[in-house]
């Protein structure tokens, strides 16, 4: 089934990386079949989150490719299958934020309420995909209470706040990249 998964996530992403949000422009310029709404920071975040999502999903399928193979040790399989997993969440939330970017590329224009409604819908609906951190927080919050010194609560309360920023930062890296990486470009282009 996840090898199914991240095929579609790759074929659908492939696609879309060439029906560009907007379309292309027209005419006997230089510019001629350059995207529409290129140069902004939204456009420049949707490309980085569809190449993100194929190549994540791409990476996946290879990934589940070689965990199927019976002649390897079923530890590297395992292992092999724990990456793809990884990754191909990363691709469905790169995917996800593909969506929403392309939508609000199209739609700001005309209904920029609409626009930003569907950005907050699917940021929330990326935090209910982040469940293992809430866990990770009750988990220590019944610790808390069954400990009760002070001592123990520091150390459960440092070692969850790791656990925390750990699993945070490897779902949601990729959101590092598609929403920081077009920042950083904007400020270097600003500051020359």
């Amino acid at each position: 089934m996840l090898g199914i998964v991240s095929v579609l996530v790759a074929t659908v992403t492939f696609a879309s990386a060439f029906t560009l949000p907007g379309g292309y422009q027209t005419g006997s310029d230089n510019a001629a079949g350059t995207p529409l709404l290129a140069g902004s920071y939204a456009f420049d975040a949707f490309i980085l989150s569809d190449t993100l999502a194929f190549i994540c999903s791409c990476m996946a399928t290879f990934s589940l490719i070689f965990a199927g193979v019976p002649a390897m040790d079923i530890s590297i399989r395992c292992r092999y299958f724990e990456i793809s997993a990884l990754l191909l969440r990363s691709s469905g939330r790169s995917f996800v934020v593909a969506f929403a970017l392309g939508l609000y590329l199209v739609l700001a224009p005309v209904a920029h309420t609409i626009a930003t409604a569907v950005c907050v819908i699917i940021f929330v609906s990326s935090l209910y995909g982040n469940s293992e951190a809430w866990q990770i927080l009750r988990v220590a919050d019944m610790a808390r209470a069954r400990l009760g010194t002070r001592m123990h609560v520091a150390w459960t309360l440092g070692l969850t706040f790791y656990n925390v920023f750990v699993n945070l930062f490897l779902n949601f890296w990729s959101f590092i990249i598609i929403f920081g990486f077009p920042a950083v470009i904007r400020n270097v282009h600003a500051s020359e």
